[in-house]
């Protein structure tokens, strides 16, 4: 059944209550992968990111210069690992049961995100999800070349992205719904038939309150 909507996920704060990007750099951390100086460049960079000092673009090209060369195997296996043994415990509660609702009225949905797709693939085979939107980086051969295919799915990426799924699926894209946190989805936001506004950052949420947006607050998964 499809109804001609989808509905849009995000995945930072809004699938997972925790930040992909700090999880991968603990991961790694903990695993003797990265330096303990690496780990707190990374997490300057998030905060940076998180008051909009950053864009998610400039983060990204400055992460992707310690994977390039990597073979993309390598890349699966150890976020599908990360995955299994980390991420799985941030998924919060209430995505499930809303995810089955939107499936079971028709809805199509999809996780829309600018991860890549090494945490958003097995995030959405999690949920029971075929369909997902997210940045991918390029591969040439089966390596990783350190740069990602553009436009970005992030800001006026995803309002790029989400029209051509959209077109791609015959739906109409002032029908769907979209759920995140941050404002930098806002030109998406204002182009769905039904905003909704999860944990939202407090920029958005002072926008949500001004327009009138569904604002909801998920709680946070058990320890």
């Amino acid at each position: 059944m499809n109804n001609g909507r989808a509905a849009f996920f995000d995945m930072d704060k809004t699938i997972l209550s925790e930040n992909s990007g700090n999880l991968y750099f603990k991961y790694l951390r903990r695993n003797g992968k990265i330096s303990r100086w690496m780990n707190l460049r990374g997490y300057f960079w998030y905060l940076q990111y998180r008051s909009n000092l950053f864009d998610l673009e400039t983060i990204i090209k400055k992460t992707l210069t310690s994977v390039k060369g990597d073979r993309e195997q390598d890349m699966i296996k150890r976020c599908n690992r990360w995955f299994d043994e980390m991420v799985v415990n941030y998924i919060y509660p209430e995505t499930k049961p809303l995810i089955e609702n939107h499936s079971r009225v028709g809805d199509l949905v999809a996780i829309l995100s600018g991860g890549t797709q090494y945490i958003v693939q097995p995030l959405s085979k999690y949920l029971g999800l075929n369909k997902y939107i997210c940045t991918h980086l390029e591969v040439k051969d089966g390596i990783l070349t350190g740069k990602v295919l553009e436009p970005l799915c992030y800001g006026e990426g995803k309002v790029y992205w989400a029209k051509r799924f959209c077109q791609d699926h015959g739906l109409n894209l002032s029908k769907c719904y979209f759920y995140t946190d941050s404002i930098t989805d806002l030109p998406l936001l204002e182009l769905v038939g039904h905003p909704r506004i999860v944990n939202p950052d407090p920029i958005l949420a002072k926008e949500a309150r001004n327009r009138g947006w569904d604002i909801r607050y998920f709680s946070k998964p058990p320890e």
